[in-house]
C-alpha cells in the first residue's frame, strides 16, 4: 500500500471520527441561547450494510435536552417507520422495556433521566431486502417526540455495500478521579460476511485522557500535548459474525484538571491487503513494550463497509473538580471629564480545569459553570468602549439587556467559556469620568462545579476623580473583596454525547481530538 492510499483513507476515518464525536456530545443546542429552549433528538450509529449480512447490529441514541432555565421534559419517545422503510429490514435485537412493535412502527419511550447502555438506547437489526442490490440506499424514518416540545423527524440512510467486513466497535462507561486511570479491552463484531484481516488501530481522545501503554507495533506522536497513537495489525482475523477483543487491557491516565467528565476512543480501519502497508504514521516513534494483540482467527481479506461504527468511546465521568475563581478588579483615578483605561477579570487557580459545559445546559451563557464575571462600574463613571474581540452582553437590572461590547453600560457580564488552571482571562474597558464617583463597583468572578474559596470571588472597581478637566490613569490589580460569595449555582445534568452543538462546545473546550490526517 502505497502513502497515497494510506492518506486516501482519512477523509473516511475522519468521517467516522466526526460521528462518534457529535454521539459524545449529544444535545443539538444554540450556540449562544439566552431565552429558555429544549428539544430532542436522535442518532442512529451507521451508514452502511453489506449486501450479504445476515444481520447488523445498530445503537440508536435518543433523548431530550434543555437549557437556559427551561425543565427538560420527563419522558421521550422515538417512533422507527416501517410503512415507508426502504430496502431494510429492521428489528429489535431483543424485548426492550418500554417498547413495543406493531406491523407499522417500533415505539419505545423512557425516562429522559434514564442512563443508556454506551452502545445505544436502542439495539436494532438491520438486513437488506431480498430485492436490494449493491449500490442501492435504504432509508429508515424516526420520528422523536416528547410532551411539551416539537417533534424531530431524521431519515437515516444506510448504502447497500459490496461484500466485506463490517466491524462494530464496543463501547464503554467508565469511572475515576482526577489523576486516577482506567482499564478496558477494545472489542469488534464483524457484522459483515467477510473476515477482517488486518487492521489499522487509531487510539486518541480528549485532553484529559491519555492512553500510558507503549506497544511495539504502535506508533506515537512525538508531540506530547497532542496524543495519538497508530497500530498495525495483521493477522487479526475477525471471522463472521465474530467477536475479538485485546488480549490485555489497555489503560488511560486521566488528569489532574479533569472537570468532571472526560473520553477516549479506538477506531479500526480493514485493510485490503497485508502487504507494503506504508502510512503517514511512519515517522512517529514506536513504543518500547510488548505488541499489542487481539484474538482472532486467520481468513481471506478485504475492506471494511461501513466506517461510521467502528470507533468505540470510553465515557470517563468523576467526581466534580472544584475550580478556585479569583477576581481581579481595577483601580484608577482621573479628572472629571477624562478617560483611563480599567482591566477587570479573573484567574482559574484550580485545580479543576473550568471546561465551559454546564451539565445538560450545552453553551448557554447564563450558566454559571461556563467561565466569566460580572463587572458593575461606580456612579459618575461611563463606559466609552469594550474590547471588540470579547464576549461581554450589557446588563439592564442584572438581566441582559441584548447587546454585545457597546459602550454606555453600566454592567457587564463577560464570558470566556473555558479557562484551564493558572490561566488568567481579562477585559479592557474604557471609562470616563462624567462626575463624582460613588462607591466602589465590583467584579464578580464565576465558573466551574463548584468553589473551594468563595472569599475571592468578588474584587473592587475603585476609581478616583479630582478636580477639573484632564486624562487619568487606571489598570488592574483590585483586593479582593472578603465575605460570602454570590450566589452562583452550577447546573447539573446529564452530558450527553450530545449531538449537533458538538462543534461549537469542542471549539471552546481544551481537546486535542486525534485525528487520522
Amino acid at each position: 500500500m502505497s502513502f497515497a492510499q494510506a492518506s486516501g483513507r482519512s477523509a473516511r476515518i475522519v468521517a467516522a471520527l466526526t460521528v462518534a464525536a457529535t454521539t459524545l456530545i449529544l444535545s443539538p443546542q444554540p450556540a449562544r441561547a439566552v431565552e429558555p429552549y429544549a428539544g430532542v433528538y436522535s442518532n442512529l450509529n451507521a451508514s452502511a450494510l453489506a449486501i450479504g449480512t445476515a444481520g447488523k447490529e445498530v445503537g440508536l441514541f435518543y433523548n431530550a435536552y434543555a437549557g437556559g432555565g427551561a425543565s427538560r421534559p420527563d419522558t421521550v419517545t422515538v417512533t422507527i417507520d416501517l410503512i415507508t422503510i426502504y430496502k431494510l429490514n429492521v428489528r429489535l435485537k431483543a424485548a426492550t422495556p418500554g417498547c413495543t412493535t406493531t406491523g407499522m412502527a417500533i415505539t419505545c419511550t423512557k425516562r429522559s433521566d434514564a442512563v443508556g447502555d454506551p452502545d445505544g438506547d436502542l439495539e436494532l437489526v438491520f438486513t437488506p431486502t431480498t430485492d436490494a442490490k449493491v449500490g442501492d440506499v435504504g432509508q429508515v424514518r424516526v420520528t422523536t417526540s416528547a410532551p411539551g416540545v416539537d417533534k424531530e423527524e431524521s431519515t437515516y440512510r444506510l448504502a447497500i455495500a459490496e461484500s466485506g467486513p463490517d466491524l462494530r466497535a464496543r463501547r464503554f462507561k467508565a469511572e475515576s478521579t482526577p489523576g486516577g486511570t482506567v482499564t478496558f479491552r477494545p472489542q469488534f463484531r464483524n457484522a459483515g460476511d467477510r473476515t477482517a484481516e488486518t487492521l489499522i488501530l487509531y487510539l486518541g481522545g480528549d485532553t484529559f485522557a491519555t492512553y500510558t501503554d507503549r506497544f511495539a507495533n504502535c506508533h506515537y506522536n512525538p508531540d506530547p500535548a497532542f496524543f495519538g497513537a497508530v497500530c498495525v495489525l495483521r493477522g487479526v482475523g475477525v471471522p463472521v459474525g465474530g467477536t475479538v477483543r485485546t488480549t490485555a487491557p489497555l489503560t488511560v491516565k486521566v488528569g489532574d484538571d479533569v472537570p468532571g467528565r472526560t473520553f477516549a476512543y479506538y477506531n479500526a480501519e480493514v485493510l485490503e491487503d497485508n502487504t507494503g502497508i506504508v502510512g503517514w504514521w511512519d515517522s512517529w516513534p514506536k513504543g518500547n513494550g510488548s505488541d499489542l494483540r487481539f484474538e482472532g482467527v486467520d481468513a481471506s481479506v478485504a475492506r471494511d463497509v461501513d466506517y461510521a461504527d467502528t470507533q468505540g468511546n470510553i465515557a470517563i465521568s468523576t467526581p466534580p473538580n472544584p475550580s478556585d475563581v479569583a477576581a481581579i478588579g481595577a483601580t484608577g483615578s482621573g479628572s472629571v471629564g477624562g478617560t483611563l483605561k480599567l482591566r477587570v477579570g479573573m484567574t482559574n487557580k484550580g485545580p479543576g480545569y473550568i471546561n465551559g459545559i454546564g451539565d445538560s445546559q450545552g453553551s448557554d451563557p447564563d450558566d454559571p459553570y461556563n467561565a466569566g464575571f460580572r463587572v458593575t462600574f461606580p456612579s459618575g463613571v461611563q463606559v466609552t468602549a469594550v474590547d471588540e474581540n470579547e464576549y461581554c452582553r450589557g446588563l439592564v437590572d442584572g438581566k441582559p439587556d441584548g447587546s454585545f461590547n457597546e459602550p454606555g453600560r453600566t454592567a457587564y457580564h463577560c464570558i470566556e467559556w473555558a479557562l484551564g488552571v493558572g490561566e488568567t482571562y481579562t477585559v479592557e474597558f474604557t471609562v470616563k469620568i462624567t462626575g463624582p464617583v460613588g462607591t466602589a463597583g465590583t467584579v464578580v468572578a464565576h465558573g466551574g462545579s463548584s468553589d473551594p474559596v468563595p472569599a475571592n470571588n468578588t474584587a473592587a472597581v475603585t476609581v478616583t476623580a479630582g478636580g477639573g478637566n484632564g486624562g487619568g490613569g487606571g489598570g488592574g490589580g483590585g483586593l479582593p473583596i472578603t465575605g460570602a460569595n454570590v450566589a452562583l449555582v452550577s447546573g447539573a445534568g446529564a452530558v450527553l454525547l450530545a449531538v449537533g452543538a458538538g462543534l461549537f462546545v469542542a471549539a471552546r473546550r481544551r481537546r486535542s481530538v486525534f485525528v487520522a490526517d
